[in-house]
């Protein structure tokens, strides 16, 4: 590791602009460079959600916003980065790279009483970078200095914040150097005078406890210190501070996944404290800890939502049957569904057994789960979302006819078959008393009416009672969308209520049954992707403090009521979120509390840190605390070792060579690195990178 001075030494020769003038040539060089950078960040109608790579020469020059995660970015904490590649096809002009973004909220920020804001969270990481070659390949060294030369002359000090070039990192070849993977410079103005710090980053190959072929020891606290002091050229006993930061998978997307593949729910801890008293070590009570929760839609990771996949599928036979209703055109796909028959059709038999198994029950409230005294503990998933089992005769009837109808026949057959029993009396089902849906309003008139064959206005009741039943037959799926709305509505807020998550008054605007049957089935879907939201927390992370989940939850119901419930001013509904979206929650848990200490000891004993980095700088360093990183390196080198379960800077992707995308060598190269890596990830190792920050 070279000195402090060396680096010096080595970023004036490289850094420093020619001392001699400079000719029309460097002049219009410059130009030429700053026009690329302010190109490169300019947004594109034609491609609004796309990194863009603007040719340079032989180079590409890419800028990553504040909101585009890169290691390089979370390495140093830069705002904005300038990443500069070589370019791979010279005969090719400008490319593009699909972003992936997510929306983001930041529970942190949502106390409660207060609306959602509707504003982007800068530090949710909302988009990441499609797989891209030409992100991937590296330059020369020589090619590198040039680069940050030309960067130093053409840095202005005069210029404002936002006009100003942000910083410079530089992908270098693997051939050139064995450790190097970027290198870079930034400019900063301190008191009128340009000041440049050079960064590098190099990687140190794979360390273990245990040492072995392919990986070393793995260093001591000590030996990260005295790695500083010799980076920094003080050998004296000065007073050093480290800061920790480390990063728990607690569920993690599948090692095999690529990233053109869908995207999975993920889980991850971050923990993050001051003075750590060994490398890789657990953090402490006091540590600060953040809970970043990806949820993905359950049609899309079905994996990851297996608790709550009846209700998916009885929501998205509602939304088939509001569709159908509105269109006056069904037309659903062929899809199992469980509880159908084999052929897909029902009979009238097949009603009538329905039928007959309900009267056989008397139709008697069965236990809830909490009833049972079985105290052994079950491994089913849907443990994890209990059903509701207070079902009354509406909503049993709803399940039974979403389960096995395929057309509206089906429909008006199974209708036709309970209102024959309804009307002969036959049938006297219980309805919940708070179900005011028509389906139970008419049943409850035909209980009235069984009792009052003598009153004066029988048959009038009677010729009432049949043109709905007549209305039914014309529309039916307007009677199973109302009855299906209901049923979902009772689950949904089930599962809310019954965990303390939620109030009725936040409930409310999701419930409300003044609304159009479309709004309705509209709001159902995002309170779907609540409950989704509760399932995914509660299957994974053992011992979440209730406060914690209550205040996730209910940022989740702010930020789906809002985008629901927005208007414009001509009465227009604005939210036009889609909620199949995939959303990104930040929370901070408690500290000094002991819920949120029993979730640290728990995340320590389960898991090992997918990443721990370790930045030491002088104990003066801390003075500038809340300021900006540029602010601390200008005037004191930093040190900042890492260690990652994956090599996140150099081979994250895992097919970085020249096999044409699609063809057998390519699916041969991706499937043995992907081995590689599920292989590496599951040992015990980790990748060492070290990065440095010193000014010029």
């Amino acid at each position: 590791m070279l000195s402090a001075e060396e680096n010096l030494g080595r970023a004036e020769d490289s850094l420093s602009p020619h001392s001699t003038l400079p000719t029309s040539d460097d002049v219009k060089r410059r130009h030429d460079f700053r026009a690329a950078i302010h190109l490169s960040a300019r947004p594109r109608q034609d491609q609004p959600e796309a990194l863009h790579g603007v040719k340079f020469g032989s180079h590409r020059l890419w800028t990553l916003s504040h909101d585009v995660t890169h290691p390089v970015r979370e390495l140093y904490g830069c705002e904005n980065v300038v990443l500069a590649t070589r370019t791979l096809d010279e005969t090719r002009g400008d490319v593009s790279v699909q972003l992936q973004r997510v929306e983001s909220v930041n529970a942190m920020d949502m106390k409660l009483g207060q609306d959602y804001a509707g504003a982007p969270n800068k530090n949710g990481c909302p988009s990441s970078i499609s797989y891209s070659r030409d992100l991937l390949s590296g330059m020369s060294m020589d090619e590198a200095r040039e680069l940050m030369s030309l960067y130093c002359e053409a840095f202005d000090p005069s210029e404002s914040s936002a006009q100003a070039l942000a910083p410079l990192f530089i992908r270098v070849a693997p051939p050139e150097t064995t450790e190097a993977s970027y290198v870079g410079v930034l400019g900063h103005v301190r008191d009128g005078a340009k000041i440049f710090v050079s960064h590098n980053v190099a990687t140190k190959g794979w360390v273990s406890q245990e040492p072995a072929e392919d990986s070393s020891q793995l260093p001591s606290l000590q030996d990260v210190v005295e790695d500083y002091q010799l980076f920094s050229g003080n050998t004296q006993e000065t007073a050093l501070r480290n800061v920790v930061q480390a990063r728990y998978d607690i569920l993690r997307e599948s090692l095999f996944k690529t990233t053109s593949d869908a995207p999975m729910s993920s889980i991850v801890m971050n923990a993050e404290w001051e003075n750590a008293d060994k490398v890789l070590g657990a953090p402490p009570p006091l540590a600060r800890m953040t809970l970043r929760v990806k949820s993905v839609y359950g049609e899309i990771d079905a994996e990851n939502n297996i608790p709550t996949s009846a209700l998916r599928d009885q929501l998205l036979r509602l939304v088939e049957w509001d569709r159908a209703r509105t269109e006056d055109d069904w037309s659903p796909p062929t899809r199992g569904t469980s509880g159908s028959n084999m052929d897909g059709r029902i009979t009238p038999n097949t009603v009538d057994e329905w039928l007959k198994d309900i009267k056989e029950e008397g139709f008697t409230a069965r236990a809830t789960s909490s009833d049972s005294n079985d105290t052994t503990f079950d491994l089913d998933a849907s443990q994890t979302l209990p059903p509701r089992q207070d079902l009354d005769f509406a909503e049993r009837f709803w399940l039974f006819t979403q389960g096995t109808t395929t057309c509206r026949e089906d429909i008006l057959m199974a209708l036709n078959v309970l209102i024959e029993e309804l009307e002969t009396g036959k049938l006297q089902p219980m309805v919940n008393k708070s179900n005011h849906c028509s389906f139970a309003r008419v049943i409850r008139d035909c209980y009235k009416l069984l009792r009052m064959q003598t009153a004066p206005d029988f048959d009038e009741q009677k010729e009432s009672i049949s043109r709905t039943f007549d209305y039914w037959l014309e529309q039916p799926l307007e009677l199973m969308v109302e009855t299906g709305i209901w049923k979902l509505k009772r689950d949904y807020c089930f599962h809310l209520l019954s965990n303390e998550l939620a109030s009725w008054e936040e409930l409310d605007g999701y419930i409300d049954a003044a609304l159009p049957l479309e709004d309705q089935v509209t709001r159902l879907r995002r309170l779907h992707r609540v409950v989704e939201l509760l399932s995914l927390v509660k299957a994974n992370v053992l011992q979440m403090p209730v406060e914690a989940m209550r205040m996730l939850i209910q940022s989740s119901l702010r930020y789906y009521f809002h985008e629901a419930s927005a208007v414009s001013s001509e009465g227009e509904e604005m939210g036009n979120i889609d909620p199949t979206t995939t959303v990104v929650y930040n929370l901070a848990l408690p500290r000094f509390a002991s819920a949120g200490y029993k979730a640290l000891s728990g995340m320590v004993a389960g898991f090992e840190p997918s990443s721990w980095k370790m930045t030491t700088a002088p104990v003066a360093a801390a003075a500038h605390k809340g300021s900006k990183p540029t602010d601390v390196t200008t005037t004191y080198p930093t040190y900042t070792v890492q260690f990652d379960r994956s090599d996140t800077l150099a081979d994250d992707v895992p097919y970085v060579t020249g096999a044409a995308v699609g063809s057998v060598e390519f699916e041969e190269q991706q499937l043995e690195a992907l081995t590689e890596r599920m292989l590496r990830q599951g040992s015990n190792k980790w990748r060492m990178l070290v990065a440095t920050a010193v000014a010029c």
